[in-house]
């Protein structure tokens, strides 16, 4: 489950996993992992897509779903922030 301290890792980090991996402390690699990274860098790319208007709506159907399934209500809301600040 993505959650807020995720989050503030991977902004931390200005979504660049490389850093994350050199640099990261053990406890920020032992609160989050590599599957956590590619879904938060997922999401936001998608909502990026749906922002731009460049996708179908079974296409925003499918990222909502994903929201609801992966992220706790505010960790959704931060993404969606991310997204339009185009850390990713």
């Amino acid at each position: 489950m993505i959650d807020n301290k995720k989050l503030k890792i991977y902004k931390k980090y200005k979504g660049k996993a490389d850093d994350w991996v050199r640099m990261g402390s053990n406890r920020e690699k032992e609160g989050m992992d590599d599957e956590d990274w590619a879904v938060i860098d997922s999401l936001i790319q998608d909502l990026i897509l749906i922002r731009n208007g460049l996708v179908s709506k079974s296409f925003i159907d499918a990222v909502a779903e994903r929201l609801l399934e992966k992220c706790n209500a505010e960790s959704t809301v931060e993404i969606k922030r991310l997204a339009d600040s185009d850390v990713a």
